[in-house]
């Protein structure tokens, strides 16, 4: 494994661990380029180098939640394949419980006063290597397709909550104003919910995260405390959340649909990941914002395949 250090001397350092064989993410865009457009020299060429890296035990290419993106009548086959061929058995934990081990740490930290926050590649995947046959025809009966079908409402309901939002939120806005309104978004909410009787509801997805700081005799307002603290700031998911949500409010360039998945699997995934291969936008966002450099995590684009192809060819 490869030890790295971040922020080191201020309130939460990063001690990133990687993985010796590097962890490789596609996004969907990928995924449907690759099994898709197989004619395409580009694609033709990272499929290729993928397999050969893949079948040599050179590196790891972990089937994802991204897969939920996909709803066309090739969705099934796209996943098979992807499983069969590139992931074999190793799969991403969810985008939640990749949340909760993160959220969970910092409370603990906090807590304790620590201030190494551990990033560790082994807590973001799992195998399942003598059952491939079994993840696969599991991912393709009629039951889990129809049920990503029927949730692709929910989800447009979700997304357009999501640019509802922001959609008045695009006049200059400073990206520093608009950062700390994206870290204070779940203090607020809580404090509401606290002093204002609120429903339960305004915090159906963070209830079990106050939970726990409760369960530890901790008090309600010394939690909102937290909610305001670096610690909380830095827990990596709330960082690169916020830190991209903020660049796009504060430019000229509205959100967009994809954005919302696009941004959930940065925020899970990237920290944990070598390399990272994402759409155009968001490659230069994270390059921009440096959330590259901070998580020690090559991203790469369409635009720059060819660089990432040339890098793991010679592993």
């Amino acid at each position: 494994m490869m030890i790295y250090y971040q922020n080191k001397g201020a309130v939460m350092e990063y001690k990133i661990i990687k993985s010796n064989k590097p962890i490789v993410f596609l996004d969907t865009f990928f995924l449907i380029d690759i099994f898709k457009k197989k004619k395409e020299d580009h694609t033709k060429k990272l499929f290729e180098i993928l397999k050969s890296k893949i079948n040599e035990n050179k590196i790891i290419c972990p089937l994802g939640e991204q897969t939920t993106e996909i709803f066309d009548k090739e969705r099934s086959d796209i996943i098979h394949n992807f499983n069969l061929i590139i992931a074999k058995g190793s799969q991403f934990r969810t985008v939640s419980d990749i949340y909760d081990k993160q959220f969970y740490q910092a409370i603990d930290n906090y807590i304790e006063k620590k201030k190494i926050y551990n990033i560790n590649y082994d807590d973001s995947i799992y195998y399942y290597p003598k059952n491939n046959a079994v993840i696969s025809s599991v991912m393709n009966t009629k039951s889990v397709i129809n049920f990503f079908k029927n949730s692709k409402n929910n989800k447009t309901e979700i997304i357009n909550n999501k640019l509802k939002k922001y959609k008045n939120n695009f006049d200059n806005i400073p990206f520093e104003e608009q950062l700390n309104a994206e870290y204070l978004s779940l203090h607020d909410k809580t404090s509401e919910y606290f002093n204002k009787g609120l429903n339960i509801g305004v915090l159906k997805n963070y209830i079990h995260y106050l939970n726990y700081w409760l369960d530890k005799n901790k008090s309600a307002n010394a939690y909102l405390s937290f909610l305001k603290s670096e610690f909380y700031k830095k827990i990596p998911h709330v960082y690169i959340n916020a830190n991209l949500y903020a660049s796009i409010v504060s430019s000229k360039n509205k959100l967009q649909s994809g954005d919302i998945n696009d941004i959930k699997y940065i925020s899970a995934y990237l920290p944990y990941c070598n390399y990272f291969l994402t759409d155009k936008a968001q490659h230069n966002r994270i390059n921009r914002l440096e959330i590259d450099k901070i998580f020690n995590t090559e991203v790469y684009c369409l635009k720059n395949i060819d660089k990432f192809i040339n890098k793991i060819e010679v592993l």
